[in-house]
């Protein structure tokens, strides 16, 4: 489990399952906050919250795998 959540950011937690998938994948996580936007789940500044997050998230994890 990776001990991190959007809540740290004042986010839904329903957020969660973008950060995950852009950890696995940026284009799934991508595609997950573009979902967001499209159903009206999240509105743009949320959007662009999550997907920085994600981007910072992301960094060190990837950097361990590689």
């Amino acid at each position: 489990m990776l001990p991190i959540s959007v809540t740290i950011i004042r986010l839904p937690e329903e957020y969660n399952t973008a950060l995950f998938s852009y950890i696995g994948n940026a284009y799934a996580g991508m595609g997950l906050i573009a979902s967001f936007l499209i159903n009206n789940k999240a509105d743009t500044n949320a959007a662009i919250k999550l997907l920085v997050f994600c981007m910072m998230c992301s960094r060190p994890i990837v950097a361990i795998k590689a």
